[in-house]
């Protein structure tokens, strides 16, 4: 049983990363360098994957949300890439996570100067709420909230309906074959759309877990945030 479980959340981590790039391309563009998923629990970083804490951390409802200095957004507005294409200036390495933070620095991002330790915390909170479905399906997060075989069934198939060009039940191969990573017609659907089908599924995904499961669910992502802002698409 559980070994089984556990094949069923590295088959379903591999769900997760897939499904993160090509919904998050959808809402807001997806990352110049094609970067990863969220990190979960993992090193503080910089976290410049689609969905994660630098992409987040642009909406101005999150720098409000963060209590965010007058300093710490300058610090921040100037870790973005220069407009010739070059590196982060903070010298972070594209795609957050381990390694993320400037030279001779391991594990460490960006934001590790910026940011205090209770804005990194809530910011970490931010990223796995603006996630769900998705998140819970982090191999750590399944295991803290003790999903069954059936649970995380039940939630990578809402994660596999989102991805675009797939509707509730519609099956297809996950890789995506010609015509689907966009909407009806070809066109990106509109962030209110995905932001939509996104709370519909996080609220199937909820009523799925136990009381218990949904008080830890609590415990990890704090309170609801729902103020979120379409990021701007890169040019």
């Amino acid at each position: 049983m559980k070994k089984t479980l556990i094949l069923s959340l590295v088959a379903a981590s591999l769900v997760l990363g897939t499904s993160m790039a090509s919904i998050a391309q959808q809402q807001g563009g997806g990352p110049r360098g094609g970067g990863r998923g969220p990190e979960m629990g993992g090193p503080r970083g910089g976290q410049r994957g689609p969905g994660g804490g630098m992409m987040l951390i642009q909406m101005s409802t999150v720098q409000k949300e963060l209590k965010l200095t007058s300093a710490q957004l300058q610090a921040i507005q100037d870790l973005r890439p220069p407009q010739d294409g070059g590196g982060p200036r903070g010298g972070g390495r594209e795609g957050g996570g381990p390694g993320a933070g400037g030279p001779g620095e391991p594990g460490k991002g960006p934001l590790d100067e910026i940011l205090s330790n209770e804005q990194h915390n809530r910011l970490q909170q931010l990223v796995m709420q603006f996630n769900a479905p998705m998140s819970m399906l982090d191999p750590r997060v399944a295991e803290q909230l003790n999903l069954t075989d059936s649970q995380v069934q039940t939630i990578e198939s809402l994660v596999q309906d989102l991805r675009p060009g797939r509707g509730p039940g519609q099956g297809g191969p996950r890789g995506g074959g010609q015509g689907q990573g966009q909407g009806q017609g070809g066109e990106r659907p509109d962030w209110n759309t995905m932001q939509a089908k996104k709370a519909a599924a996080y609220e199937k995904a909820w009523n799925a877990l136990s009381q218990a499961q949904q008080a830890e669910w609590g415990k990890i992502v704090g309170k609801a945030f729902t103020a979120w802002e379409e990021p701007t698409r890169p040019r």
